[in-house]
């Protein structure tokens, strides 16, 4: 999947950030309490975060406040909009609920494309089965994808 082309814009902190196809446009920016980087304006990203959770994040979740989109209103006043990276926030969700519920989740990394998902979880699979330890290991913890590995 190609990626959109994306204006970028330099927040009041130096920090470049791509905003949509389109930019955002200063009334956009002015008409909302908080901006989701990547994001049309006043919209969620495809994240599970509405704009609320957005901007409560700001000082409590590090990484997740960018800086202040700047921009001037009708009456030449300076307005300054939080800008908030929901990749940091969607992270931060997801490690708080594997905290809270004390989950066993393992994180795999994988590409955007489905051909590049398949052609690493083919060199993931190729590098364990071809590792006897591990594959001892996985036996006795995991059977069935022992199984699955090990073709038999």
């Amino acid at each position: 999947m190609a990626k959109k082309n994306q204006q970028s814009l330099v927040l009041d902190n130096g920090v470049e950030i791509n905003t949509t196809k389109n930019g955002w446009n200063d009334e956009e920016i002015t008409s909302n309490q908080v901006l989701m980087a990547g994001w049309q304006a006043g919209k969620s990203s495809h994240h599970p975060i509405s704009l609320g959770f957005a901007l409560a994040c700001k000082g409590k979740i590090e990484g997740a406040y960018l800086g202040d989109a700047v921009v001037e209103d009708d009456n030449g006043n300076e307005i300054k909009v939080p800008v908030m990276d929901p990749l940091v926030i969607n992270e931060a969700m997801m490690n708080a609920s594997i905290e809270a519920y004390d989950l066993d989740v393992i994180k795999i990394r994988a590409a955007t494309s489905r051909a590049s998902i398949g052609k690493k979880l083919t060199a993931l699979q190729e590098a364990i089965s071809g590792n006897a330890d591990v594959m001892k290991a996985l036996e006795k913890s995991n059977p069935d994808l022992y199984e699955k590995l090990s073709g038999e």
